[in-house]
């Protein structure tokens, strides 16, 4: 009786850990699609930068790509765009990066 059980709970155990790593590769996979469309919308200018970094705030997103093309623009533009705009634009950059956890 007691190697039943355990056959039994073992195969519980592995059922539940094949369910939970299909269900964590499916939410990376969100997580990717996520970072190539900020990505996208982020070098269209399709949307206000602080609307982006808003997307960015605790959603995990740790693309490379995504905050490289971020860092690149901030290195370009903070020491030369001073005007208020300019300024408050690399605040934004600054935040989004922050958020990356890199």
């Amino acid at each position: 009786m007691s190697n039943k059980l355990n056959s039994g709970l073992a195969h519980l155990i592995l059922s539940a850990c094949l369910l939970f790593s299909g269900a964590a590769n499916a939410g990376q996979a969100d997580l990717d699609a996520e970072a190539k469309q900020i990505l996208t919308d982020f070098q269209g200018k399709s949307q206000p930068l602080r609307a982006i970094v808003q997307r960015i705030k605790w959603s995990g997103l740790t693309d490379v790509s995504l905050f490289d093309a971020m860092e690149a623009e901030l290195l370009a533009r903070y020491a030369t765009d001073t005007t208020a705009f300019g300024v408050e634009y690399s605040s934004w950059l600054v935040q989004a990066l922050a958020f990356s956890g890199l």
